[in-house]
């Protein structure tokens, strides 16, 4: 996991309907805005088209905005309250069976990988996140 330094230092693009994607950089042409994992912006892993931002943030930045319930529902979907995790790959964890925080913090990254065609970085980042929610919320449904 990244240390807070990294955190502080990272986007957040914050879509229409509320969805939050974390990265580390973006790159905005003409029909949207590409999302990458480095500063550079030469490993590209997302797109959202430019009718769906609203808009790109320092992640600390658009968690208070997001956090203060002016967004509230945009996150109906449990799944869609794990900090990172854009509505596509809420999606196909969905069509994949995964329905809430808990279940996604008791995943194992390799099958995650498999099942949402995201890499197995990514999807250990999703586990360690649900976990963290898990126990920050205590139960087992977060």
């Amino acid at each position: 996991m990244a240390n807070s330094h990294d955190i502080d230092e990272r986007l957040t693009v914050v879509c229409t309907d509320g969805t939050t994607i974390g990265c580390e950089n973006f790159k905005a042409i003409e029909s949207g805005v590409l999302l990458t994992e480095d500063l550079k912006k030469n490993r590209v892993f997302g797109f959202v088209n430019h009718d769906e931002v609203r808009f790109v943030l320092p992640s600390e930045t658009a968690a208070g905005i997001v956090g203060d319930g002016t967004a509230d529902e945009g996150f109906e979907d449990p799944l869609m309250q794990l900090p990172g995790l854009g509505s596509r790959y809420a999606q196909r964890l969905r069509s994949a069976g995964y329905t809430s925080i808990g279940e996604l913090a008791d995943a194992d990254p390799a099958v995650l990988a498999e099942e949402t065609g995201a890499n197995e970085k990514r999807t250990s980042e999703w586990v360690e996140r649900a976990g963290e929610m898990k126990n920050a919320d205590g139960s087992d449904d977060a």
